[in-house]
């Protein structure tokens, strides 16, 4: 599976098997998530450094309350992608196509020729810090650093509205 459509898995486990392929395939390993971490921060990530993207796993019981039924049978679910264009501490700089996109994404000009108008932003000042999107029943947001760089563009389960 190309890194841009790893989205395709959201709600997937950590013990199915096409979520445990696909990010052995991207050079990460599932065994990096901490049961510890999950219990006491309500999160873990696998980091595919030089893919440049963190996948965020939940437990199931949050993934559940928050996002609803999972896809995957196992304990921590897959709840979201972060890609980052510029990299971060953690990975390299991402140098793919953007998710749900037919080109690479590094500022919000690019994000807005990409995606078009964004259902929500979030601005303070006249910079703008994220900007958002609904593509086959997926979040998608931009956060930008600096009012025009991206920062990480997100892909995510939207919550539930209850």
């Amino acid at each position: 599976m190309n890194i841009e459509n790893i989205h395709q898995l959201l709600g997937f486990s950590n013990t199915d098997a096409q979520m445990v392929d696909a990010i052995e395939a991207n050079g990460g390993s599932v065994s990096s998530l901490s049961a510890k971490k999950l219990s006491s921060e309500g999160s873990d990530f696998v980091h595919l450094k030089a893919k440049g993207v963190s996948l965020t796993f939940v437990p199931r019981a949050a993934f559940q309350l928050k996002r609803g039924e999972p896809r995957g049978d196992g304990p921590y679910i897959f709840a979201g992608a972060f890609f980052y264009p510029a990299g971060a501490e953690d990975v390299d700089a991402y140098a793919g196509v953007a998710p749900f996109g037919q080109a690479a994404v590094t500022t919000r000009e690019d994000a807005l020729r990409v995606y078009g108008d964004p259902q929500r932003s979030m601005e303070d000042d006249d910079v703008f810090e994220w900007d958002q999107w609904t593509f086959d029943g997926r979040q998608v947001r931009t956060s930008y650093s600096d009012g025009a760089q991206i920062d990480n563009i997100s892909v995510s389960v939207p919550m539930v509205k209850r």
